[in-house]
Parts: C-alpha cells; structure tokens; sequence
C-alpha cells in the first residue's frame, strides 16, 4: 500500500525519513528512493525487538540485561534505605522486561539472573555484596495482603503478559466468526 493511500485512510502521516525498507527484495533501492526511506538488513530491529533472532533466543535478553546494569550503576545502594530500595526495585528494575516479556517467554535461566539482580539490590548493604537476606524471594514475591513485600515474579508476570494477548486474539477471532 502507497503511503499516501495509507494516510488517506487512516488520517495518520508516515514518516518517511524513520521509515526503513528491510530484507532481500529486488531493486530495493529504487523502491527506497520512490518512497522516501531508507534500506536495512537483517539483522535488524523493529520497536527495540530483534528481528530475524529465534523467539526462543537468550540473545534477544541481552538488551533487558544491558539495562538492568546500566540502571544499577546509577544508584548507589548504600545511600538508600530498604524501603527506597524496595521503591527502586519495583517502580523500575520490575517495569524493565515487561515489553518483552509481553511478547516473548522469558527464559528461566534469565529469569532467575533478573531476579538475582532485583535480590542483591534489596538487600547488600555494602561494596563487596554481601547482604543478609532477611527473607526467601519466594515470601518477598508474596502480596502485601498475605505478608510478603509484593514484588510480582517474571515468571508469573510473564505468563499474565502473554495470555493478555491470547484473550485479545481470541475475542478478535470471536468477532470475526
């Protein structure tokens, strides 16, 4: 579809120059310049996701990981309180992975890493990251209502991300029968 029919229809304006055209397509590069765009190959990617990488790729996590790290560093956990830990933790370190994870499941090795990284945070308290852990993750992953400090585990916010899009498969594939 031209663009120009697209924006007729739909009332929305492509941006052309963030526009690319990916993979192997004859006279590529003629059908770039006609459009206004530019070329990529794959490997590439599409919204911060990968593309052409096998879905069930621990490579794809790489990104999630990077930023876990690359959050981490800036806070220095000895000048915070548990409480602004545990703020930290799940305002941010919790919201990282939920774009993918609401596409992709999360490998439980990675998982786990995650995990282990939200843990150490809460509670090491000096430089050479040795913490006591005051309570199993298992109780801290717990609601508040039921004791526990209401950190949701990947693994389940995995699962409720995805069947979100089954229901919403599903109630679209209702509509069409």
């Amino acid at each position: 579809m031209h663009p120009f029919v697209f924006e007729a229809m739909s009332g929305l304006r492509v941006n052309l120059s963030k526009s690319t055209l990916v993979g192997d397509v004859l006279n590529v590069h003629v059908l770039a310049r006609f459009f206004g765009c530019g070329v990529d190959y794959l490997p590439s990617s599409y919204l911060g996701l990968p593309l052409s990488v096998p879905c069930r790729s621990i490579t794809i996590w790489d990104p999630v990981v990077e930023r876990f790290h690359k959050r981490l560093a800036g806070w220095n956990s000895r000048l915070l309180s548990r409480g602004g830990r545990l703020t930290l933790l799940k305002s941010t370190l919790c919201s990282l992975p939920i774009y993918y994870m609401s596409l992709f499941t999360i490998p439980t090795n990675i998982a786990s890493g995650l995990e282990k990284i939200m843990r150490d945070f809460l509670w090491n308290s000096n430089d050479n990251g040795n913490g006591l852990h005051w309570l199993n993750w298992n109780e801290v992953c717990r609601p508040k209502q039921q004791g526990g400090l209401g950190i949701r585990p990947l693994r389940v916010m995995n699962e409720a991300l995805k069947t979100k899009w089954l229901w919403r498969f599903a109630k679209e594939y209702d509509a069409m029968c």
